[in-house]
């Protein structure tokens, strides 16, 4: 008992010396010629405040309204998964960073076949973007829409989703939501010179996948650089026993079409012409084979034996992006500039079979493949100008497809006979 009360004491006085201690030297720090006014000091204290308050409580975004505003200050509901929460899941693709997010759900399994879903809505009427720009198309499929994956997890710093509709900002693509992907971008000092880079691998035992990561970024000088890659091998995984609403699974079971094949090459280069000026040019990659709508054998269930497939057996998808900021304008009309232009090419093979039984040795077989190949080409054009409280935001925004090249064919009908 002596010890404890010992040990208590110690820790106390060990406490107060080290207060006493660091007081002392902050006075001694500060002397008395450079004493603060009790005013002055006062508006630092509440200057510090309100600053930790936005670092604790604040996220920016840009989604919602255009321009750089705080989730708090947004008339909308919206959601922020920044760079920390991303690196924490390590998740497959952008999508299952969706699951958590209030009034989001995701359509379709696997590595890379998964889809948003905002408030009940899903496919073309959910407008996802990359920074900023569509990445929606006219042959995609209205049920489906694009797939997030095109951008690689590890290129993303952010993903602002907006739950509801923006018509008014964005058209009709967005009148469920919208979810913008917003890729990282060289940070460096122009001043120095610096290159480094990191390695990564993710295995997965629910689907034996394999993937590799890498990335080399920094500057010479004013010049920026950023390059990485990614290649992914994943099988079909197994869905556990169990009950799922109104389906039960006496034991695991195999859910078809859920690997893929697939990797992606990313450069960026960012030139800051000055503090205020940069230009960034940007090359994507991505290509994926073997890839398809997950779906468990109806028989296993207990559920009618017929079977439909949606396959992926190709897409290959290449973007280019030009982009200048200028962030001290000096326009009667404007004080920021931004403008981006791009050029990205599409190409998808999709495949759909039927098997139907109609009776005891009796099956109806149904193929099809859609080939189709999109390439656009756009640019988007803003100015801000701020006025008192308020702040205007107006602009020119041009997408057209400049190749078009859909293709259905390979239909067969096939009525299958016992003998």
């Amino acid at each position: 008992m002596k010890k404890k009360r010992f040990l208590l004491a110690a820790c106390f006085i060990i406490m107060i010396t080290l207060v006493m201690g660091e007081t002392f030297l902050s006075a001694v720090a500060l002397g008395p010629q450079e004493k603060v006014p009790a005013e002055t000091g006062k508006k630092e204290e509440k200057k510090e405040k309100k600053e930790k308050e936005k670092t604790l409580y604040y996220e920016v975004i840009v989604t919602a309204t255009r321009t750089k505003r705080d989730t708090f200050e947004t008339p909308k509901p919206v959601s922020v998964i920044d760079r920390q929460k991303i690196e924490e899941k390590a998740p497959n693709n952008v999508t299952e960073l969706l699951l958590e997010v209030p009034g989001v759900d995701v359509n379709g399994v696997g590595a890379n076949q998964s889809r948003p879903i905002i408030r009940g809505v899903r496919g073309t009427r959910i407008l996802l973007m990359e920074d900023g720009i569509r990445m929606n198309n006219s042959r995609v499929s209205q049920d489906f829409g694009e797939i997030p994956a095109l951008v690689d997890v590890s290129e993303v710093d952010r993903v602002e989703v907006v739950r509801g509709p923006a018509s008014v900002l964005y058209g009709s693509d967005a009148i469920g939501g919208v979810v913008n992907i917003i890729t990282r971008l060289p940070e460096y000092d122009p001043e120095k010179t610096e290159i480094h880079g990191n390695l990564g691998y993710r295995y997965s035992s629910a689907d034996k996948q394999n993937k590799g990561t890498v990335n080399l970024n920094g500057n010479i000088g004013k010049l920026g650089i950023m390059l990485s890659g990614n290649i992914r091998k994943a099988k079909d995984y197994s869905a556990p026993a169990g009950t799922f609403g109104e389906l039960e699974l006496a034991d695991d079971a195999p859910v078809n079409d859920t690997g893929v094949k697939d990797y992606g090459i990313n450069l960026q280069l960012n030139y800051k012409l000055s503090k205020e000026n940069q230009i960034s040019f940007k090359y994507q990659y991505y290509k994926a084979e073997d890839a398809g709508f997950g779906n468990v054998d109806p028989t296993l269930y207990g559920a009618f034996p017929m079977v439909f497939q949606i396959l992926y057996p190709l897409q290959d998808y290449q973007k280019y992006t030009l982009k200048y900021e200028n962030n001290k304008l000096d326009f009667l009309l404007a004080d920021n500039l931004s403008f981006t232009g791009y050029y990205r090419d599409n190409e998808r093979n999709v495949e759909q079979n039927l098997s139907l039984p109609f009776g005891p040795g009796i099956t109806y077989n149904w193929y099809q493949e859609t080939f189709t190949d999109v390439s656009t080409t756009g640019f988007r054009l803003e100015f801000n100008k701020s006025a008192k409280k308020h702040l205007f935001t107006y602009g020119v925004i041009f997408s057209g497809i400049n190749r078009e090249i859909p293709f259905t064919g390979m239909k067969k009908w096939i009525l299958v006979l016992a003998r």
